[in-house]
């Protein structure tokens, strides 16, 4: 692979968070139900690109 560690890269884009609820069965339309548990997750176009060409050993800012 190639060595990018003195590549600058500036990424503008959208950062999200994902929002997962996980509950026992799937809701009927229009049930309301309450989940069993919940997580958060980082993503968003823009921000996965920056971590990705993080990985890569680029220097990055967003």
């Amino acid at each position: 692979m190639a060595d990018f560690s003195s590549t600058n890269i500036a990424v503008i884009g959208s950062t999200m968070m994902d929002l997962t609820v996980y509950a026992d069965v799937l809701p009927a339309a229009g049930e309301t139900r309450f989940g069993e548990s919940f997580t958060t997750g980082f993503g968003g176009k823009g921000a996965n690109q920056a971590v990705m060409a993080a990985r890569t050993g680029a220097r990055v800012t967003m």
